[in-house]
């Protein structure tokens, strides 16, 4: 995904803290009174510099789940403070062997990610400066806050469910268990603790809250289309999950489509961050799209309604 400079966003950080390795921001405008939270994990001037040299497809993935990974923090009732309080338990021992604090440039550069995992929720006008967009909540936003998952045993299970689709292949990469830690409280459990658990019965499925049983789905979904290869074992577990959770055919393909709107809205984000669409960002969004199951029609047709809101021609 194509992002902005520290400079080009700065009038919008209302505030910002950093705890351990991640830094809280809250983005306001001025002009429209949109008020968006993020949080943005801090990294190391070396790693950020290496991750700007990746391709715009690699940096398009990389931005999907970052924003999956607030989306899935504000599911289980955290938001950034309870992934700042997961990351200090996670990352607080290690930082105080280092006694380094993070300099001015890797903090600004983790605002830069934060405004990234949100920057669907904004535009730029015709002086070049963002503004954020009073958008209508899609499916996504709606039923997740419709319908959290604040439940423990309910959160458990969006857990465990998040490592079995990890660990559908046969085994979990380093880059999943750290993608999958950054959003799971400690006190639930490890994702090696996960790991070691059998498959999720129907039984355990069943005594999830009714409510909560589509928002886990959805972000179910959501993980396993940001991780760019959708498997067909995967898809086998996802379906196997729905059932189990009593959704129909019809509520399953409810959940997976309002997560593929998420994600390629997210995705879109990056094609028009400079006010006009990048050729090169476009092809690499509309091939994710398709490898998350989205036809040429409908992400047309996204594309379009995005555009409009965006006042993008």
């Amino acid at each position: 995904m194509t992002t902005p400079n520290y400079s080009d966003i700065e009038a919008l950080v209302a505030s910002k803290e950093v705890r351990g390795s991640s830094v809280s921001v809250t983005f306001r405008c001025p002009e429209t009174d949109v008020e968006v939270p993020s949080t943005g994990s801090l990294k190391r001037s070396s790693s950020v510099k290496s991750e700007a040299a990746r391709s715009v497809k690699k940096n398009l993935w990389s931005g999907l789940r970052r924003s999956v990974t607030r989306a899935v923090s504000d599911a289980l009732g955290n938001g950034a403070a309870g992934r700042i309080a997961r990351d200090i338990t996670n990352t607080g021992m290690r930082q105080g062997m280092e006694k380094t604090a993070f300099s001015k440039e890797e903090v600004q550069n983790g605002v830069v990610a934060a405004f990234e995992a949100v920057q669907s929720n904004f535009k730029l006008n015709a002086s070049g400066t963002w503004v954020g967009m009073k958008k209508p909540a899609n499916g996504f936003e709606k039923r997740l806050a419709e319908a959290p998952v604040s439940e423990r045993f309910d959160q458990g299970v969006l857990a465990r469910t998040l490592v079995e689709l990890s660990a559908a292949d046969g085994e979990i990469s380093e880059e999943e268990v750290a993608f999958i830690a950054d959003f799971i409280d400690p006190e639930l459990g490890s994702v090696d603790d996960f790991a070691k658990r059998p498959p999720l019965t129907p039984a355990e499925l069943s005594e999830t809250s009714e409510a909560a049983r589509s928002s886990i789905m959805m972000l179910a979904w959501a993980c396993a289309m940001s991780d760019e290869e959708l498997a067909d074992a995967e898809v086998a577990r996802l379906n196997e999950l729905s059932s189990g959770f009593g959704l129909n055919d019809e509520q399953n393909t409810s959940v997976k489509n309002d997560a593929q709107q998420f994600l390629f809205e997210q995705a879109l984000a990056g094609v028009y961050a400079s006010g006009s669409r990048n050729d090169e960002a476009f092809d690499a969004a509309n091939e994710a799209a398709g490898k998350m199951g989205i036809d040429t029609d409908r992400a047309a047709q996204m594309d379009a309604s995005y555009r409009k809101l965006a006042g993008i021609v």
